[in-house]
């Protein structure tokens, strides 16, 4: 029987998805971004310029997702909102 072809887990595009752990914190620990083909430094942090670009694309559907996780309405603590503000 011929081996299963095993799922590519390189990406082409970073999905929103793959941003939700640099925007609260700063950092891509699970290098989610990594395996989207977005470069990082020694820290696992992505270029600054690149994370507030995504910020701006994908921020309101972050923070949507992050007002249904936290209902208390907190939002304290999210690296990209204290570093680039509310996204457009």
């Amino acid at each position: 029987m011929p081996p299963r072809p095993k799922k590519n887990k390189h990406r082409a595009v970073a999905a929103p998805e793959d941003w939700d752990e640099v925007f609260e914190t700063g950092y891509d620990g699970f290098s989610d971004l990594r395996w989207a083909g977005i470069a990082l430094d020694d820290d696992d942090r992505p270029d600054r310029e690149e994370a507030r670009a995504a910020w701006q694309r994908f921020g309101r559907a972050f923070l949507a997702d992050f007002a249904v996780r936290h209902p208390d309405g907190t939002r304290y603590g999210i690296w990209a909102l204290e570093q680039f503000g509310e996204p457009r």
